[in-house]
C-alpha cells in the first residue's frame, strides 16, 4: 500500500511535469518551495484525503492530518491567486524569471504571508504591489508586507478616505521645464474638518503607528523645492487646478499628513474618489498660510 508520504512525493512529481515550462518562473518556485504541492487540483487534495482515512493512522492523527491537507490546500490557493494576478497586471515584458532582480528574501517573506489572504479585494491589492515589485525591484519597503498584513478594514477605510484627499502637484521650472508630478496629502491642521470625513486623532495615530502616515497635530509639515531651480507649481485635484504664485521661503505647507515610503507604495493602487469641497478647503488652507494663488489657473487638466 502506498503510504501517505509516498503519495505526496507522487503529487509532487506530477505537478512539476504538468507545470512545464513554468516551473522555471521565479515566482512559482518560491511558491513551490514553500508547499512544493502548488500545482494541486482540489481533487487531488480529496484523494490524498482518502488516503488519509483509509490509512492505519490511529483517529487523532487522521483528523489533525486531514485538517491540516484542506488548510493547506487554501493557503496554496491563496498565493497561486496573487501571483497569477501579479503576472496578469503587470507590464508587458517584465521579467518574472530567476534572472529576476527581486530580492529572494523579500519574495519569500512576501509569498509566505500571502497565503493568509484569502479576500478577493486584498488579494487584488496584493497581486499589483507584487507585480510593481517585479517592474521595478527594490521599490518596494518591506514593512509593507508587515502593513497589509496587520491592518484591519477599519483602518484600510481610513487610509482609503486619505488617500481620496490627495492633491498633485505639478512642478514646472524657469525654462518651462515640466517635472515630475507629486502626490501630496494636504490637510488642514484641523479636527472639525477630518471629522467630517470620519479621521479622527486616534485613527491618524494608529495608521501612523501601523507606518503608513507622519501626523503632525501642532504645525503641519512643509516641502521644501530646489531655489536654483525655482519652480512654478500647478495643483491638480479631480478636474480643479490651481497655479501657485508664491509661497514663503520655498517651503510649501502640506498640512498635517505626510505619506511614509511604505503608504506611498501602498497608496498606488488605492482607487481615487474626488470629495466634494476638498478642493476649496486646500485652496484656503494655502492661503492663510501666505500661499498667493493666480485667480485665473494656467494649466487645465485634459
Amino acid at each position: 500500500m502506498t503510504t501517505i508520504e509516498e503519495y505526496g512525493l507522487e503529487i509532487a512529481k506530477a505537478t512539476a511535469e504538468s507545470v512545464g515550462k513554468e516551473s522555471a518562473n521565479k515566482l512559482f518556485e518560491i511558491i513551490g518551495g514553500i508547499f512544493p504541492f502548488w500545482g494541486l487540483k482540489k481533487k487531488a487534495v480529496s484523494t490524498y484525503i482518502s488516503e488519509i482515512e483509509n490509512s492505519n493512522l490511529s483517529p487523532e492523527v487522521k483528523m489533525m492530518a486531514i485538517a491540516n491537507a484542506k488548510k493547506t490546500y487554501q493557503y496554496m490557493k491563496n498565493q497561486v491567486t496573487i501571483a497569477q494576478i501579479a503576472q496578469d497586471v503587470a507590464l508587458e515584458g517584465t521579467n518574472f524569471t530567476a534572472t529576476s532582480k527581486v530580492d529572494d528574501e523579500w519574495l519569500e517573506r512576501f509569498i509566505d504571508s500571502a497565503k493568509f489572504v484569502s479576500d478577493e479585494q486584498v488579494q487584488l491589492l496584493w497581486g499589483n504591489i507584487l507585480a510593481k515589485e517585479f517592474e521595478q525591484p527594490s521599490s518596494t519597503p518591506p514593512s509593507v508586507i508587515r502593513i497589509l498584513s496587520e491592518i484591519t478594514p477599519r483602518y484600510a477605510r481610513v487610509f482609503q478616505v486619505i488617500c481620496n484627499l490627495a492633491v498633485y502637484i505639478v512642478p514646472v521650472d524657469t525654462t518651462g521645464k515640466i517635472m515630475p508630478a507629486q502626490r501630496h496629502i494636504i490637510l488642514p491642521v484641523d479636527y472639525s474638518y477630518l471629522a467630517q470625513y470620519g479621521i479622527n486623532f486616534s485613527e491618524l495615530n494608529e495608521l501612523q503607528m501601523l507606518g503608513l502616515i507622519q501626523f503632525d497635530p501642532s504645525i503641519g509639515y512643509v516641502i521644501q523645492y530646489n531655489s536654483e531651480l525655482n519652480p512654478k507649481l500647478h495643483l491638480i485635484y479631480g478636474e480643479k487646478t490651481a497655479t501657485v504664485l508664491q509661497y514663503k521661503d520655498r517651503h510649501f505647507p502640506s498640512g498635517a499628513v505626510m505619506l511614509t515610503r511604505a503608504g506611498k507604495a501602498i497608496a498606488r493602487f488605492s482607487e481615487t474618489e474626488i470629495i466634494e469641497g476638498h478642493y476649496d478647503a486646500v485652496c484656503n488652507f494655502l492661503k492663510k498660510n501666505k500661499v498667493e494663488l493666480a485667480d485665473t489657473p494656467e494649466i487645465k487638466v485634459v
